[in-house]
């Protein structure tokens, strides 16, 4: 069976979001700058629109052709921090600052120090994750929500999880538990954090066990606190695993995996052939072995990372039943800046490689409007490479036919 799909991405750089605070969505001042965000980007392609570059609809119109299907968003409610931002500040950080977007937590008030001690790693320590200001104003939050919006169904589970399209499946929806490496650098920071993992395995496992305690505690709370039927799991790898050797990863990575799968089956009786996710963000080219070892491997269903050029043959081997979702950005690939030719090659022979059972996501990444024109050309190059492609895979029907049914265990 080929499940051949791409998604399409316009990417420029230099434009950060202006969404407002989602903790302060009761405000005037949230609705407005809301209001006005909206409007400026609605502005933005407008310009674009009349300068002949139509680049927004292009890739609109591409993703409906070549994506998943999309499901609507159960509820508009803004939610609030993510899991790991929740951790960290329930280990003592201030909460996050929200700024272009995003959370943002201050390098200089980590939790725990440089020069950690096994001390102090068991000194930190959650009884009732509603005493944590941070948790029990995310539930009141989406309590006032749901009152003012008696036809919505917001869902504090948004901030943990979210419906996962599996070709293999359908729609699941996904439950994940923020792992080790993950929660680590919110704890220490990034330089810290490796650099005690490497040279001090022992510290190292000690703050893995109050990591797991803090990661399974909050996601086990928030699914007790509103219960939520899950047809993924999600929590091995993580977004940080690139940044493991292929020495640290199976004591780091793997042994987590594992612990998680095992919890997880003891705490919600989940069945033995449940669908996994692994994640790895960056690059990981140096993790492929261990993938191929990986305890629950036969239940890896889905998985994201970088695409490197080359080396996706190695990965499909790792991992050969699992459908791929392999991001195509620079510097690995630069779609805007190769020519057609370089793009219809990276795009065959990745899918080839995969055994057509990929996903590709296609960042189309540019730091100035004068090179919109050159990113509306290389998607055209994408699609009609991928529209030759898709005619002889061996499942026909486009996205929409497939239908969007959600169908959890």
């Amino acid at each position: 069976m080929k499940n051949i799909y791409a998604q399409f991405v316009f990417d420029p750089a230099w434009r950060c979001s202006s969404m407002p605070n989602p903790n302060t969505w009761s405000s005037v001042t949230y609705i407005q700058d809301k209001r006005n965000a909206v409007l400026e980007e609605e502005r933005f392609k407008s310009e674009l629109e009349a300068q002949g570059l139509p680049i927004h609809r292009i890739c609109c119109e591409l993703n409906q052709e070549f994506a998943y299907p999309s499901l609507p968003p159960s509820s508009e409610w803004p939610g609030s921090y993510g899991a790991r931002d929740m951790i960290a500040t329930a280990a003592g950080a201030p909460e996050p600052r929200w700024e272009n977007g995003n959370w943002w937590h201050e390098r200089d008030h980590y939790p725990l120090s440089a020069d950690i001690k096994k001390s102090d790693i068991e000194r930190l320590k959650v009884t009732d994750w509603k005493q944590i200001p941070a948790v029990s104003n995310m539930i009141a939050s989406c309590r006032d929500w749901a009152a003012g919006h008696p036809a919505e169904n917001p869902s504090l589970i948004s901030t943990i999880g979210f419906p996962c399209f599996i070709p293999a499946y359908g729609w699941r929806m996904f439950i994940n538990y923020p792992s080790f490496v993950d929660i680590g650098i919110y704890l220490m920071g990034m330089t810290e954090f490796l650099t005690m993992v490497a040279i001090d395995p022992d510290t190292a496992d000690c703050l893995m066990d109050k990591c797991f305690e803090f990661s399974t505690s909050y996601t086990d709370f928030l699914l007790k606190e509103q219960p939520e039927t899950f047809g993924l799991l999600g929590g091995f790898g993580g977004d940080t695993t690139c940044m493991l050797s292929p020495a640290l990863y199976p004591r780091f990575g793997l042994a987590w995996d594992l612990r998680l799968w095992k919890h997880v089956r003891q705490k919600h009786g989940i069945p033995d052939d449940l669908p996994c996710n692994l994640h790895s963000c960056g690059v990981s080219n140096h993790l492929y072995d261990s993938w191929a070892n990986h305890p629950c491997r036969e239940r890896i269903a889905i998985m994201q990372t970088r695409l490197i050029p080359g080396a996706v043959g190695k990965l499909r081997e790792s991992l050969p039943r699992t459908h791929l979702e392999l991001t195509i950005h620079p510097p690995q690939f630069d779609l805007v800046r190769a020519s057609h030719d370089e793009i219809k090659e990276i795009l065959i022979s990745s899918i080839n490689e995969a055994a057509g059972e990929v996903t590709l996501k296609l960042h189309f990444v540019i730091t100035s409007e004068a090179a919109i024109k050159q990113a509306m050309q290389a998607m055209e190059a994408c699609a009609e490479t991928l529209k030759t492609t898709f005619k002889g895979r061996e499942q026909t029907t486009s996205p929409k036919e497939r239908g969007i049914a959600y169908s959890p265990t």
